[in-house]
């Protein structure tokens, strides 16, 4: 493909020109789902205070570790690092690291020199473009039953990934306007044998590291029983932003996308009544308004019978409507198992220490080594009072009653009184007191009353 080609490829991928009269509303500049906040629009915006003084925290980070940064970068690129870690300074700085090192890594110089490497790829159709919603956001598809590890190696993926997003950020976004993209998952109801999931990882990982905050909203489709472990699997990899704009559909149509679209601007295998693609390059915007004017005129289609791995054809949106599934909800049931399971382990931590200190408690006398002993660290223990049903009888040491006399080795009393036989043990049952005498091994015996 030669150069005018190439143009002709930029020039129709270009926002309306009505986009100029465009002014977008407060849910658009801010997504305020979830539990983090989150800034959409960044370029030719007034920053809070709050926002200004995480800037200004990052930027001493990035000139104390002097970290080269590129030429046509602001403070609204820096900014995204910032929301992205939660307005954590060295969460920023971190992934800021990470973005630059894996973008080094896919584009070594401009990212248009691979164009001709992934060109075959694009055309196959594991992630295009197609299509803006009533907010001129364009639609990114991703399509895992393309991807053919047999055929194309996981660099080439990666490379073509990498293309489609930095070539949607050069020439189909408009800065202060439109920023982001909507975007739909379709997992072809794979489970996890017919998954690369090592691929989709590290894919997932570089794209979150590379395109900060650009994701307005993304919905997983035609997805397995086991979609729930496939996204554990790929959740380690997202930051807590991009994780509030995630849910996942079980039907064959995102409800929660497909709302914001004209549906002559959707394909009609995922609800809209745009034609299906059959080559996935270049990208097609149909020369039709984003408006949603006649977004009710829409008539249910009639739902087919979906075979694995086949795309299946559209259904009816209301069909669809309480089927989707909010991560968060997703997000709490784990936490809240979590939190389960470490309750369940401190309970039986509790419960052995427990048992541990009353085995200590329960040892007899007999138990206690001679060599145990040592009457000066005894120390006055005094009875609770207790009920008559109450059968257990209390140990009461009386040190003042008792001196050791090391130098001579014997045991006096004081104050003087008539000496407990020591061979005996008396039990007086009226006065709930035990007496008993016992041999602690120094020749002559103490007595414990």
């Amino acid at each position: 493909m030669d150069e005018q080609d190439l143009d002709r490829i930029i020039a129709s991928c270009h926002p309306p020109p009505d986009i100029l009269a465009y002014n977008p509303p407060y849910e658009v500049l801010f997504h305020a789902k979830g539990k983090h906040p989150q800034r959409n629009i960044f370029k030719n915006q007034v920053f809070s205070e709050k926002e200004l003084e995480k800037l200004r925290r990052l930027k001493d980070e990035i000139k104390k570790q002097k970290l080269q940064l590129p030429k046509d970068w602001d403070d609204s690129d820096l900014l995204k690092f910032v929301y992205g870690a939660n307005f954590k300074t060295r969460g920023a700085f971190k992934a800021l690291k990470s973005c630059l090192a894996s973008y080094s890594d896919v584009f070594p110089e401009d990212y248009m020199l691979i164009y001709s490497k992934i060109y075959e790829i694009l055309l196959t159709g594991p992630l295009y473009m197609h299509g803006r919603d009533c907010h001129y956001r364009p639609l990114l598809i991703m399509n895992f039953a393309k991807f053919d590890l047999k055929k194309y190696t996981f660099e080439q993926y990666l490379q073509a990934a990498c293309f489609v997003l930095e070539f949607a950020s050069k020439h189909m976004l408009f800065p202060g306007k439109v920023e982001n993209w909507m975007c739909i998952s379709d997992i072809g109801y794979r489970g996890l044998s017919d998954l690369p999931l090592n691929t989709l990882r590290k894919i997932t990982q570089v794209l979150q590291d590379v395109f900060k905050c650009r994701l307005a909203y993304s919905a997983m489709i035609n997805t397995p029983k086991t979609i729930y472990f496939i996204y554990s699997c790929l959740k380690p990899f997202l930051d807590p932003v991009t994780i509030d704009k995630i849910s996942i559909a079980k039907g064959n149509v995102a409800t929660n996308i497909i709302k914001y679209f004209n549906p002559y601007q959707v394909e009609e295998r995922y609800g809209g009544k745009s034609p299906n693609l059959n080559v996935f390059w270049p990208p097609v915007f149909p020369n039709y308004p984003v408006a949603l004017d006649d977004y009710d005129e829409i008539k249910p289609l009639e739902k087919k019978n979906v075979e694995k791995y086949n795309e299946p054809e559209s259904a009816p949106f209301e069909m669809h409507s309480q089927e989707i599934i909010d991560v968060e909800e997703i997000n709490n049931a784990m936490d809240e198992e979590i939190l389960n399971t470490d309750r369940k382990k401190k309970s039986k931590k509790s419960k052995k220490s427990k048992r541990r200190k009353n085995k200590k408690i329960k040892e007899t006398l007999s138990d206690i080594e001679p060599g145990d002993i040592n009457l000066e660290n005894i120390e006055p223990l005094r009875s609770s009072p207790q009920s008559e049903k109450n059968q257990t009888q209390e140990l009461m040491f009386s040190p003042n009653e008792n001196i050791i006399d090391e130098i001579n080795r014997e045991v006096h009393s004081e104050p003087i009184e008539e000496q407990a036989d020591p061979n005996e043990m008396l039990i007086d049952t009226t006065q709930n007191t035990t007496m008993c005498s016992l041999d602690i091994g120094l020749g002559q015996k103490c007595v414990i009353s």
